[in-house]
């Protein structure tokens, strides 16, 4: 058992990882990926792709998997598959659609016996497809411990482990209550996730927060789940901005333009501080479903020339526009933990973030208030902007919570969770 136990292997699904990253799960799949592997535990980490020309040649023998990477202890297989990040059932249909209108079924590119044949008719019935699929895995993979992230993968974790026999855990970045509201569920996703919850031996939640979700709504009892935060990279959290500020302040929105993440709120807010003030530039950064209501709205209270919207930005473009911003603002109306928070505090920008997340258990020092709150939310990001030494009081302070919040850090204590589990 020692010698498993120092030499874990791990069979692990995932949905998004570099250099394909739109949302916060690709930041965390990477960063516990490499972690895991710099503590020489075997990750084979199984992924969804969409049909390129470079990914036709199977290195092994099952149909549509392809090894695209072999660096040390990690192993990245790719599933040909439609599934990507933050999918919903329309955009599915629309990416089939897209699809099918612009391959050429007669190229020698399009070779159906070496795919895994027809993608499914709707969501749903692709997840149950790449499924089928990547549960083969185990088969030919040597592993002592599935790891599943969300919804999308749960069902092929399960498979997996009625082939194995292996310990499966399931790590909920998010849940479907937290990006619809519970009142607007979609019932057959938040089905998938409850199956998995029960099914598997071990959660694990990146927050309290969404701890008590998965009790609250979910029904899972408390010994089930593990609370592992989420990080950041130690070369990252030491770094601060030393680029000059613009004259005109400047208030960030990072993140999809859903209603999650509160982007109505932000907008209330930009409106009510541009009553009393014109030296404030805001930022919507990030696309989704409400962006083109948010374009709407910001156009019906006739402040376009205040507030900018710039679609999505690429990892470098999201690291220049953090050093751009005075005041970083997380508006989210569930947030399971909100890395993006992170991630501007350690760009020396002071955050004010909702109640209503994660980072707000492990960063005392950041000015909070609930999502609903326009007046509070308000004053804390006027105080930011017009008091200097505020902003350099919570950056120093929130400097020193964070070297304790390391990817480091999240990977020692979930290899912890495989040992107890592999027992």
């Amino acid at each position: 058992m020692d010698k498993v136990c120092n030499n874990l292997s791990v069979l692990m699904y995932g949905w998004e990882y570099p250099p394909h990253i739109s949302g916060g799960l690709g930041v965390a799949c990477h960063a516990i990926v490499e972690n895991l592997g710099k503590k020489n535990i075997k990750v084979n980490l199984i992924l969804p792709y969409e049909l390129d020309k470079e990914s036709l040649n199977p290195k092994i023998q099952l149909t549509g998997v392809d090894v695209y990477k072999d660096s040390g202890n990690i192993n990245i297989y790719k599933i040909d598959s439609l599934l990507h990040p933050y999918l919903t059932v329309n955009e599915y249909s629309l990416s089939k659609k897209h699809l099918t209108k612009n391959i050429d079924h007669n190229s020698e590119l399009f070779v159906p016996s070496k795919l895994s044949g027809r993608y499914g008719a709707n969501l749903f019935d692709e997840v149950a497809r790449f499924s089928n699929i990547a549960s083969k895995l185990a088969k030919v993979i040597p592993h002592d411990v599935i790891h599943v992230h969300d919804w999308m993968t749960i069902p092929a974790g399960i498979k997996a482990r009625a082939i194995s026999h292996k310990p499966l855990i399931f790590h909920v970045h998010a849940l479907e209550t937290d990006r619809s509201g519970f009142e607007n569920i979609n019932r057959q996703i938040f089905d998938i996730e409850k199956y998995g919850l029960n099914e598997a031996d071990k959660i694990i939640t990146v927050s309290n927060y969404t701890k008590e979700m998965v009790m609250k709504y979910y029904g899972i009892p408390e010994n089930k789940i593990t609370v592992v935060y989420n990080g950041i990279d130690k070369s990252y959290a030491s770094y601060l901005s030393n680029l000059k500020k613009p004259h005109q302040k400047m208030v960030l929105f990072l993140g999809r333009v859903t209603h999650q993440k509160g982007p109505y709120f932000f907008v209330e807010i930009a409106k009510k501080i541009l009553e009393t003030r014109k030296d404030v530039q805001f930022v919507i950064a990030g696309t989704g479903n409400l962006l083109a209501e948010m374009i709407h709205k910001v156009a019906t209270n006739r402040i376009g020339q205040h507030v900018h919207f710039t679609g999505f930005l690429d990892q470098d473009h999201v690291k220049l526009i953090y050093q751009l911003a005075d005041v970083y603002v997380m508006p989210s109306v569930s947030e399971p933990f909100g890395l993006s928070c992170l991630e501007a505090l350690a760009h020396g920008v002071p955050a004010v973030i909702s109640n209503q997340s994660g980072a707000s258990e492990v960063l005392t020092h950041v000015l909070h208030a609930d999502f609903w709150d326009i007046n509070k939310m308000t004053s804390n990001i006027l105080s930011l902007l017009d008091r200097p030494s505020l902003r350099t009081e919570i950056i120093n302070n929130v400097k020193k919570e964070m070297q304790y919040l390391t990817w480091e850090d999240t990977a020692d204590k979930i290899n912890k969770l495989y040992k107890e589990s592999v027992k």
